[in-house]
């Protein structure tokens, strides 16, 4: 199929999207597809009690800061951003990042950010920061690109609707 135009990346911030979520989770040890599994009240509880710190969260600050920190690193690979939107739990980055895999972008990303909430005054001590894996989806088309950007568009309203 060739290179794709771009990719559409999304990560959850630590602990705030568990397996057997009411929303629904992905399964991990399918990795052929991302399929969306039905909650389960009792998988939930287990996971709840595995998490090794506390969910977190994003403030303002902190969303601000991801954000920031995504685009450098893409300016600084000479990725091309076509969006970056960080959310309270999660992150949606829509970019191009030829003969890059796309799980070492978002390693990348994700690390590079970390580094910089680090800074924060109260984040220091913080061990756990994200999930550790994402959805990592190939854009073969324009319109496959045009349909991530809305989506990240149309989720944006929508989150902002509801503060």
């Amino acid at each position: 199929m060739g290179e794709p135009l771009a990719y559409f990346l999304t990560w959850t911030t630590y602990g705030t999207w568990l397996p057997g979520d009411d929303r629904g989770w992905v399964n991990r040890h399918n990795r052929k597809v991302e399929v969306l599994e039905e909650p389960s009240e009792s998988l939930f509880s287990h996971a709840w009690a595995l998490l090794k710190a506390s969910p977190l969260k994003l403030d303002q600050r902190m969303r601000s800061v991801v954000e920031q920190s995504v685009s450098e690193t893409c300016e600084e690979l000479q990725w091309e951003l076509r969006v970056v939107r960080v959310l309270t739990t999660h992150v949606h980055v829509v970019l191009a990042a030829p003969q890059v895999p796309p799980g070492k972008v978002m390693g990348l990303l994700k690390a590079d950010a970390t580094s910089q909430l680090r800074c924060l005054p109260d984040m220091q001590e913080r061990t756990k920061w994200w999930t550790s894996r994402g959805s990592k989806r190939l854009l073969y088309t324009e319109e496959a690109v045009a349909a991530a950007l809305k989506y990240v568009f149309d989720q944006e309203h929508s989150w902002k609707k509801k503060r």
